[in-house]
């Protein structure tokens, strides 16, 4: 995959998190992990995605734990984003729930 590929990849689903009400959508320089973090705050309550973005969602074994484990030290959502059949999909990494968002 080229890199003008991922990153604009990396765009849309930056986009599809702000359709999702997350408030603040950063995507990281370069090459740098995680691709995307991501806040939504509801009220008293906040979530943190850590996102990693593959266009064919492959992710190796050491990605997938490099990104659980960074996530846990801050309390956050380990999330691999992907595309799936033209839709751009969000699998949790620490449990393996899938969101497919319209």
């Amino acid at each position: 995959m080229s890199v003008r590929k991922g990153r604009a990849f990396e765009y849309k689903v930056m986009r599809r998190l702000r359709l999702m009400g997350f408030q603040h959508v950063v995507r990281s320089p370069k090459s740098a992990f995680p691709d995307i973090t991501a806040i939504r705050w509801n009220g008293d309550k906040h979530d943190i995605w850590l996102v990693e973005c593959k266009l064919r969602g492959h992710f190796t074994r050491e990605q997938e734990e490099r990104l659980v484990r960074k996530a846990r030290s801050i309390r956050a959502r380990p999330v691999l984003a992907y595309v799936w059949r033209g839709v751009i999909c969000f699998r949790f990494l620490d449990t393996g729930e899938r969101i497919f968002p319209r």
